[in-house]
């Protein structure tokens, strides 16, 4: 265990945890110092007073006990005051690192945010601080920290007391060989308890990372069953006996691993125990020959008897928060280096012209994209221009790239080689919040809250209602939410608080009406009616043209149903537009579009599906 290594911890920890909050640093240091002053205040007044009592001097036994009185209210006082502001600290540090989390999350790229890499050590840190202890439990380690190190303080300046009240005359030699035997004894003593603290923490440490998977599986288990959207799989397919089963295994391992571990910590701390007896005997045998001699007052048998047993106690227990707080260090250092992470790098500073009439054209340049690390390109030699007022289809199989190109179309992703412009100019120019504000997207893994209704749509606590009616009147939901019992402020779904639970195709309408609200220039459908029957799926697209007449609109889906909408289409093969013009010319071509389109229809018709859904559909 480096010392250096610790202090370095120690000092990226008390920054972290001072980040906006001042106080917080001070207040650790003072809970520990008035914690370890409170009992040697205790030992010296104590020893005071009794050799007063015992000279007779009965007046300086009385300034002494008020003076103790004072200092020991006084800091007491202190002692609790900076305990409850630590105790609060920990339990709010927790909440105010991952605030700072989530705001260094928007000030990521989506692309780095997005890597498996970036968010692992979070998982991780997360995952073992149930059963290792998170923020809050280091802060606790932080305040035993300077606590041991100011009673050990304390300790050794009354054991130097000690050691040189030594007698004169015939006893001076064998006080002088006893001070140093005492000195070697406790040295000895110091080393071997390090050793088996050192033991000791090894072993724990050794279950902590034993249990990390036992400890992420166990709350992972209990966080499903508690699930209220998991009830009804679980009970139609008895998912609760397997779960249950691995509840108990998880369980079970985690409990077996502790008991073979607490066999070996026994062995280590009852062997310290053994040696820290013998050590005290011996102190007690040299204060007795210190007293016998006259070389201290009785009283002063109760201060460095306890000042000597405290220094080795505190010593000990300086070792073991030390190699605590390392370990715990190692796991919440992830938050630390998620919190230094570069934010975006690509925020250009242009503003985005304002135009009332919508012209704003998009267009790809040879553009090419891979993966980091990933030698297939996703996208190859990209050229695209989005025709200002032109609704757009996107069509093509699993894995074409279609979604990859929205997401570089909307900055979420920079190309690997090319470039896009927005009305000629490179859309790294722009300033990144603009940019975002030009469009209006539903994507194919869209996300509606458990927040009010009229917040989920506004995307705001300001919502123009008259606004919201018609939006959610075109989407089919009005007489929905009409009927609810809060109506536009109805809070969804029950996970935070009381709400209503909606279905899969009202999601994906309030999706819809999100997008629509905005009200942005350019929209992208990126599956928008996948949880919809194919009648709704029409009145939708149908109501999207309409609503859509002056917009740049692209349009993503498998259902071949939204062609027909769209004044072209491009068919994305293999990471390139292998097909690109009219619904008509590309039935007429015979390529992978007219293939798609005519699976799709001989299915509407084996499935004899009624003649006016077949004409929606197709």
């Amino acid at each position: 265990m480096k010392i250096k290594r610790i202090w370095r911890e120690l000092i990226e920890f008390l920054k972290m945890i001072s980040t906006g909050n001042r106080k917080a640093v001070p207040a650790i240091v003072a809970d520990g110092w008035s914690r370890a002053t409170l009992p040697f205040i205790s030992l010296y007044f104590s020893a005071q007073i009794l050799n007063r009592m015992l000279a007779g001097d009965y007046e300086a036994c009385v300034y002494s006990t008020i003076v103790f009185l004072t200092l020991q209210f006084g800091i007491g006082i202190l002692e609790r005051a900076c305990f409850q502001f630590t105790e609060a600290l920990a339990e709010n540090c927790d909440r105010t690192i991952r605030q700072r989390m989530a705001s260094k999350a928007f000030e990521l790229s989506y692309e780095e945010f997005e890597r498996e890499e970036t968010m692992d050590s979070i998982r991780r840190a997360d995952n073992s601080s149930r059963g290792s202890g998170g923020v809050g439990d280091q802060i606790v380690v932080t305040c035993h920290l300077f606590q041991e190190t100011f009673a050990i303080l304390y300790a050794l300046i009354f054991v130097g007391m000690l050691f040189f009240k030594s007698d004169t005359g015939e006893n001076f030699f064998v006080n002088y060989m006893g001070t140093v035997l005492l000195l070697v004894i406790y040295v000895c003593v110091i080393i071997f308890n390090g050793k088996m603290g050192k033991k000791m923490m090894d072993t724990q440490i050794e279950v902590w990372h034993k249990n990390d998977h036992n400890n992420a599986m166990f709350s992972y288990l209990v966080t499903e069953f508690l699930n209220e959207k998991n009830a009804k799989d679980m009970r139609i397919y008895r998912m609760q006996e397997i779960l249950g089963e691995k509840f108990v295994h998880f369980g079970g391992e985690g409990v077996k691993v502790y008991l073979e571990s607490s066999q070996k910590t026994g062995k280590y701390s009852g062997a310290e125990s053994f040696v820290n007896q013998l050590a005290a005997g011996a102190a007690y045998l040299f204060i007795g020959i210190k007293a016998y001699s006259g070389a201290i007052g009785v009283g002063d048998v109760l201060l460095y008897a306890g000042a000597i047993n405290q220094a080795v106690r505190n010593i000990n227990n300086l070792i073991n928060e030390a190699s605590n707080f390392s370990y715990r260090a190692s796991y919440l250092k992830s938050y630390e280096e998620f919190l230094s992470r570069p934010a975006m790098s690509y925020d250009g500073t242009l503003p985005i012209e304002k135009r009332g009439d919508g012209n704003y054209e998009f267009e790809f340049h040879d553009v090419s994209f891979s993966y980091p690390q990933a030698e297939e390109e996703v996208l190859s030699h990209i050229n695209l221009k989005f025709e200002i007022g032109k609704k757009l289809a996107l069509v093509g199989r699993n894995g074409a790239g279609k979604t990859t190109l929205i997401k570089l179309l909307c900055r979420l992703y920079e190309p690997t080689s090319g470039s896009i412009t927005l009305n000629g100019i490179d859309i790294r120019k722009y300033n990144y919040k603009e940019y975002t504000e030009a469009f209006s997207v539903v994507f194919q893994d869209f996300q509606i809250f458990s927040m009010p209704l009229n917040e989920n749509v506004s995307s705001g606590t300001e919502t123009d209602e008259e606004r919201l009616g018609e939006v959610l009147d075109e989407v089919g939901l009005k007489e929905r939410v009409e009927q609810m019992q809060e109506g536009l402020r109805t809070h969804l779904y029950n996970n935070n608080g009381a709400g209503v639970d909606i279905s899969g195709g009202e999601a994906q309408r309030l999706a819809i009406a999100r997008a629509l609200y905005k009200d942005a220039p350019f929209v992208i459908l990126d599956e928008p009616t996948a949880a919809l029957d194919p009648i709704a799926e029409a009145e939708i697209y149908e109501n999207f043209n309409r609503i859509t007449a002056n917009k740049t609109a692209v349009y993503i889906s498998h259902r071949m149903s939204s062609c027909k909408f769209c004044d072209r289409i491009a068919v994305l093969d293999h990471g390139k537009i292998a097909e690109f013009g009219t619904h008509e010319a590309l039935l007429k071509q015979g390529g992978i579009y007219a293939g798609l389109y005519t699976t799709q229809a001989q299915y509407y018709e084996k499935n004899e599906t009624p003649r006016n859904v077949q004409n929606m559909c197709l």
